[in-house]
């Protein structure tokens, strides 16, 4: 194992943040895992604690067949901002950014770089276009912020990779994943190992969140150069592993025996593993996720679990006034899964209550909420 400590810029006088990175194995296949980039989602920590002693032992054997590198905290900005109590781990609170947008695009870049230098040899534009977005990425100007160039760091980690997981949690939710509708087929297999109730499935959900940062540019140079030979090389993932309380460590132990047998499957680690324990979930469009919204403020009852399949008019929870003796009872308005509930017991104007993910799209533009 080696370890990698990146200190970021930009520091309050005085304070110094470090981004460590573990490397295990070596190859030239290439998988990333990064854990809470939202600090306040620490399922993905409790489990990258297991994957990191499981990758100590697996290369230890001999068994790792490639680069397998391990970010378990990937968000030490975040991880620090505590309010009373209180951990405020989704936005930064010098600029009011979400730590999970606007990450470098790099088609744009790439493609000027590459012009006229891809041909049908998808092995030798695979590696020109990896070596063209780590140029890209050093030859920009130095980061203006902390948050910039944490960013930065983990985007040049992981744009050299075949496979990348960013593990998440959502609220109160059951396992549910983003990916490319073109890597649905593979991801399958991962969902299946871990039992998700979802795929949300979109070519570019706006917003330019670590995931797509990693796999869209692929997906855009293909269409730009569709002359030439370019695979979709980066399969990308945001793994959404529960709602913010799931810390347990049997969850945490499952969740990574599931992506260690996913990667094996793929050919980084080697040894007998087991077959998936459920049956792969469906994909479905992101524009097909229901965002529902409380009709006034006051107090939730929710009456269906995170994971439940409900249909058009089945109650999914009651909002209560008890000022004015108000009662709703607020319905799901598609089929399809309840794959998050608010944390929060208390509606307020604006903030989703619950999220439905259906068959029919609903939703156009940006797809992404804050």
């Amino acid at each position: 194992m080696q370890r990698i400590d990146h200190s970021l810029p930009w520091s309050t006088l005085g304070t110094e943040r470090t981004l460590s990175v573990f490397r295990f194995g070596e190859g030239g296949r290439k998988a990333y895992i990064q854990a809470s980039l939202h600090a306040d989602e620490l399922p993905g920590m409790r489990t990258a604690w297991e994957l990191k002693k499981r990758l100590t032992q697996l290369e230890e054997q001999g068994l790792l067949n490639g680069v397998i590198e391990l970010v378990p905290v990937a968000n030490p900005i975040g991880l620090g901002q505590l309010l009373q109590g209180n951990h405020q781990g989704r936005f930064e609170y010098g600029s009011g950014k979400n730590f999970n947008r606007d990450f470098t695009e790099l088609s744009e870049p790439v493609a000027e770089r590459l012009a006229g230098k891809l041909g049908d040899d998808a092995h030798a534009n695979v590696k020109l276009i990896r070596q063209a977005m780590v140029d890209v990425l050093d030859q920009l100007p130095p980061a203006g912020s902390e948050l910039a160039g944490m960013q930065r760091v983990l985007l040049s980690h992981a744009c050299t990779a075949d496979i990348v997981l960013d593990l998440h949690c959502d609220t109160d939710a059951s396992l549910h994943m983003y990916a490319l509708p073109q890597h649905w087929p593979q991801w399958r297999s991962l969902s299946a190992h871990l039992g998700v109730s979802v795929g949300l499935l979109a070519e570019d959900s706006g917003g330019s969140s670590f995931d797509e940062a990693c796999s869209l540019p692929w997906l855009r140079l293909a269409k730009q150069f569709a002359d030439a030979q370019i695979p979709l090389a980066c399969m990308s993932t945001t793994l959404e592993l529960g709602g913010q309380t799931n810390t347990g460590k049997a969850d945490a132990e499952a969740y990574a025996e599931g992506i260690l047998a996913f990667l094996a499957e793929h050919g980084l680690i080697s040894g007998e593993w087991p077959q998936p324990a459920f049956e792969a979930c469906e994909g479905m469009p992101f524009e097909g996720t229901e965002m529902i919204y409380a009709p006034h403020a006051g107090v939730l009852t929710f009456l269906r679990p995170a994971g439940a399949w409900v249909e058009p008019g089945e109650p999914l929870f009651e909002v209560i006034d008890p000022l004015n003796d108000r009662a709703t009872t607020v319905c799901a308005g598609t089929a399809g899964v309840l794959f998050a509930i608010e944390k929060l017991r208390y509606a307020q104007p604006g903030y989703w209550m619950a999220k439905v993910a259906g068959r029919t799209p609903l939703r156009t533009g940006r797809l992404l909420s804050d």
